[in-house]
């Protein structure tokens, strides 16, 4: 029985850490597709008010306005700011968690079998809070969670031994 809790502390702890890795890369994509339409709003913006100060055809003027118009339309749908903000917080409450399990994997050979159940199911309920209440609109990346997790299962044992 006791290898059974120690294999659920492990594996909470290992999804901790693939979350914590998760939300955090996906953060990062965000930030950066958010900053490439910023910077192609302002080179777009640019361009169209250059060719209205030059003799370029107004079919290159029409077509330049509506890259711009489209660009600005859809950095303001997409919300990509709010999400990676969305994401960084989920991050940072995944790590937050994942330093429990880790004192809890610590303390397991140590700790009654009830003990261990009341705290893995408190930070079960806890990762399950920050990451399923996400107004991520269906973000979910298949290919880069994998990643994560491949990671994560190769990295952890070689921190703690196991």
């Amino acid at each position: 029985m006791a290898q059974y809790h120690e294999q659920q502390v492990w594996n909470g702890l290992v999804n901790a850490e693939r979350l914590s890795r998760y939300y955090g890369r996906l953060a990062a994509r965000l930030e950066r597709r958010q900053f490439i339409f910023t910077v192609s709003i302002v080179t777009c913006s640019t361009l169209a008010a250059a060719t209205l100060l030059t003799q370029l055809p107004s079919l290159v003027q029409a077509v330049l306005s509506l890259v711009v118009a489209a660009a600005v339309i859809w950095s303001s749908y997409s919300g990509y700011s709010k999400k990676a903000a969305i994401s960084s917080g989920i991050r940072a409450q995944c790590e937050d968690i994942a330093v429990s399990w880790k004192e809890l994997w610590s303390d397991v050979s140590s700790m009654d079998q009830e003990d261990i159940l009341r705290r893995a199911a408190d930070l079960e309920r806890r990762l399950n809070r920050a990451t399923t209440n996400a107004d991520l609109n269906g973000l979910i990346d298949e290919r880069l969670n994998e990643r994560c997790a491949k990671e994560t299962y190769e990295s952890l044992p070689a921190e703690f031994g196991v």
